[in-house]
């Protein structure tokens, strides 16, 4: 009894093992092929498993799976106070506020008075600056006669000073509506302003890259002539140097007097757009193989020099350069602004001078760059989708603000809080430092690449206490999720802690939308990733284009034919004849004209410019054909093929072949009767599909010839002409296939000489042939052999017996 006990025992370790292994192994196999790791702890649940995993492996329409991991792929869909990390993870992050906007269509920089809070944005195209109070009241500060205000600055007793392109001036700003002229640099272009810890005002300018120092109104002077094409940007490093940014000759400079700088950095790039100094000294330098200023050089020279030429002190008394020419070139630079492209790229430069690749930007261009107040990475402006990023390193950094205008052009900050402008349109933005209670994430369109039934929605998340996230989706037959005709967000349900199942469920596209929640400010969910699942509709095999070409080459040649004349129906003179090398050349080519001749259903008789008798039919009929057709399946399934075959007098299709993997096959005609035929191709997903929702499609061919038949030969008249000379005449016909080769030889003669037709061309079923015979020797009797062949390679010979005075 013991024994027996001890026996079932060890018979249940051994099931519980086998059971354990299966559970192991159906993880294994589900993780790689679905990215999906089950915890199987039952014999019976592993079963089930594994019916459901041969079934995904047996079927074509198997369920398929798009998936958000990465940075790119979320990347690619549009955020609102959610950060994506690099490491392909998505948190609440920084919410951008938009402080103002208008209906300018760039604000090239924002500026903020450090005594009342006060905000002041320069725009373009209509040379506007805008005060924004720290309540949200906006007001026009002033509308300068240029059509750029590009650069902008607050001295220490709240004047707002601003450069104006083209043209190169400064303007002064006290009171609404009262710009008062304060330098003229005389260049075409400013770029920047920046005040030094003793109020000295730097200005840089192109396209001559010269920087001015301005201690007061109409007090300035060249400071230095980079002999690069403009000064992007200005700064200063922890030692107090001026630093400058350059475009054409990309360069980073410290000048520490006038006329005396250091080159900290150049690139072959075009131009370094942006700098920015940490706290700890480290200068971080945006680099862009395509450069932002070159928008302004048609802004002609001479039109900049005439409104230079009228030297006032008053700003109503300038001129704007001749409106209609300038307004129509910058009304392009917004667009030109998003066309920029090239390589993009962030540089450290260490206190040290030690110069490292610090991120390659992920989108171009650069359009501007910040080192966070608080130490906490670096800012960057870059690509035409409004987005800004977060750098750490080049491998730690994240997608922190994405807003509805094109491009971030500018940053700027103030006691720790960080403000940037747009264009396309004029916007003035915060970028909150504190994260968001709340924040959206929407995906890009997840495309089904036809109408499809989409399945659960599975998101690896890590939900700290006192968070939470929610799905929302919605489906459309379109590429553009704004389109009116997609359907209305509705949220998911929530089947579990990982699956949701979406409202509408059948379209080519859907979008899911995340909603992450917070209670805690120091703790948010993270989502890791998104996995959508899908089944296409099973759609039917897609037949193009059968070919039925006769196969040739593989038969022995006939004997060469030598040519000879034949007489002219018109001058009962032989007609002159090809070559003799011609012959064996033309041979497929000639019948394959008239196999394709009957296929596209034209009549024989019709067809022009025929190759003589010397290049024609020059090989046996192989009596077989290639049939080859393209087939595709949109689901990607396994095709199988059934060929059957018809001929034209005939009501039923008989099946050849009913298990044919390849989309080609080669048929037989030797036991067939002569005729015209068809064949027809029938595929199936039947390897891959149950067999209620397989699918078949089917293609008939053109019509084709089968002419196993040689042609029928017939001497019509044997006439002596001379003791040893004959002319014979004689017609060949065929009741399917064109004539295409005639020659005759005399006695033992091992040539054949090659015959034309009498109207000198083989293009008809029936053709005359007239000819001379003259033996070499002079015997009792001759034997002159005709051979001819049709298109099909089907060859006949007959033979005449010649004898003197007519008998034959």
């Amino acid at each position: 009894m013991a024994d027996e006990r001890l026996k079932h025992h060890s018979a249940m370790l051994r099931k519980v093992k086998e059971d354990r292994m299966l559970a192991r192994t159906i993880n294994i196999v589900w993780r790689r092929t679905c990215g999906i790791t089950l915890r199987l702890r039952t014999p019976v649940l592993a079963a089930l498993v594994t019916t459901l995993l041969w079934a995904s492996v047996s079927y074509g329409v198997e369920t398929k799976v798009l998936r958000d991991e990465t940075f790119a792929d979320f990347n690619q869909g549009e955020s609102t106070g959610t950060e994506i990390l690099s490491t392909g993870k998505l948190r609440i992050g920084p919410l951008p506020r938009r402080l103002m906007r208008s209906d300018d269509a760039i604000a090239w920089k924002v500026a903020l008075d450090r005594y009342d809070a006060n905000m002041f944005v320069a725009t373009g195209h209509d040379g506007k600056v805008w005060r924004v109070e720290p309540n949200g009241k906006t007001e026009l500060w002033a509308d300068l006669e240029e059509v750029e205000v590009t650069a902008i600055t607050v001295d220490l007793t709240g004047g707002v000073l601003v450069g104006a392109s083209p043209g190169g001036r400064i303007y002064r700003v006290v009171e609404a509506g009262k710009p008062r002229l304060f330098f003229e640099t005389k260049e075409q272009h400013v770029w920047d302003l920046i005040f030094d810890r003793n109020g000295v005002l730097y200005v840089a300018t192109g396209p001559n890259g010269k920087i001015f120092r301005v201690r007061g109104e109409q007090n300035g002077e060249l400071y230095y002539d980079s002999e690069a094409t403009n000064v992007m940007g200005l700064g200063f490093d922890s030692e107090g140097n001026l630093l400058a940014a350059t475009q054409g000759k990309a360069m980073v400079l410290r000048i520490s007097k006038p006329n005396a700088a250091y080159v900290l950095y150049s690139a072959t790039e075009d131009e370094c757009r942006s700098l920015t100094v940490d706290n700890n000294g480290n200068i971080y330098v945006a680099v862009n193989s395509a450069r932002l200023s070159s928008l302004f050089d048609r802004l002609g020279a001479d039109k900049t020099a005439q409104s230079q030429t009228q030297n006032t002190s008053s700003a109503s008394a300038t001129t704007r350069p001749a409106g209609g020419e300038v307004r129509e070139i910058v009304a392009g630079m917004t667009s030109a602004l998003a066309s920029l492209s090239g390589q993009s790229f962030v540089v450290q430069i260490q206190p040290s001078g030690f110069v490292m690749n610090f991120w390659n930007a992920v989108e171009s261009p650069i359009h501007s760059i910040l080192a966070a107040p608080d130490g906490n990475g670096v800012f960057v402006a870059a690509g035409k989708k409004g987005k800004i990023y977060r750098l750490f390193t080049d491998s730690n950094y994240s997608l922190v603000a994405d807003v509805e205008e094109q491009s971030v052009l500018s940053f700027t900050s103030h006691n720790g809080r960080v403000f940037f402008t747009t264009a396309n349109r004029a916007a003035l933005y915060e970028l909150s430092d504190a994260s968001t209670s709340e924040s959206l994430f929407a995906s890009r369109p997840l495309n089904g690449n036809s109408t499809v039934a989409w399945g659960n929605l599975m998101i690896n998340a890590n939900v700290p206490e006192g968070t939470s996230f929610s799905v929302d989706t919605r489906t459309g037959n379109t590429a553009d999720p704004f389109d009116a005709t997609w359907s209305e967000w509705a949220e998911a349900t929530r089947l579990d802690d990982q699956l949701f199942r979406p409202k509408k469920a059948v379209a080519q596209y859907l979008q899911y939308r995340l909603r992450l929640r917070t209670a805690k400010k120091s703790a948010s969910p993270q989502i890791d990733s998104v996995q959508v699942f899908y089944v296409q509709r099973n759609a039917p095999p897609i037949l193009r284009d059968i070919r039925v070409e006769k196969v040739g080459g593989e038969s022995a040649p006939l004997p060469a034919a030598t040519p000879t004349p034949a007489a002219s129906p018109r001058t009962g003179e032989a007609p002159a004849q090809p070559s003799r090398q011609d012959s064996g050349d033309a041979a497929k080519s000639s019948a394959g004209a008239a196999l394709w001749a009957m296929i596209a259903g034209r009549d024989s008789s019709a067809m022009g410019g025929a190759p003589s008798a010397a290049r024609v039919g020059a090989e046996q009929n192989s009596a077989r054909f290639n049939v080859t057709w393209d087939a595709t399946d949109p689901n990607g399934d396994r095709l199988i093929y059934r060929i059957a075959l018809k001929a034209e007098d005939e009501t039923e299709w008989r099946w050849i072949e009913k298990e044919l993997s390849a989309n080609r096959i080669t048929i037989g005609t030797e036991n067939l009767a002569d005729g015209l035929y068809r064949v027809q191709v029938e595929a199936t997903d039947r390897l891959q599909n149950p067999d209620d929702q397989l699918a078949t499609a089917t293609l008939v061919s053109n019509v084709f010839v089968v002419d196993n038949s040689p042609p029928t030969i017939r001497v019509t008249s044997v006439k002596q002409v001379a003791p040893n000379k004959w002319e014979l005449a004689a017609s060949a016909s065929d009741s399917l296939s064109m004539i295409s080769a005639a020659a005759f030889n005399v006695d033992t003669a091992k040539e054949w000489r090659a015959l034309s037709p009498t109207d000198g061309i083989f293009d008809d079923k029936t053709e005359e042939f007239r000819f001379v015979v003259e033996p070499d020797e002079q015997t009792k009797e001759h034997v002159v052999r005709l051979r001819v062949t049709d298109r099909e390679g089907n060859t006949k010979v007959e033979k005449t017996i010649l004898r003197p005075n007519g008998s034959r």
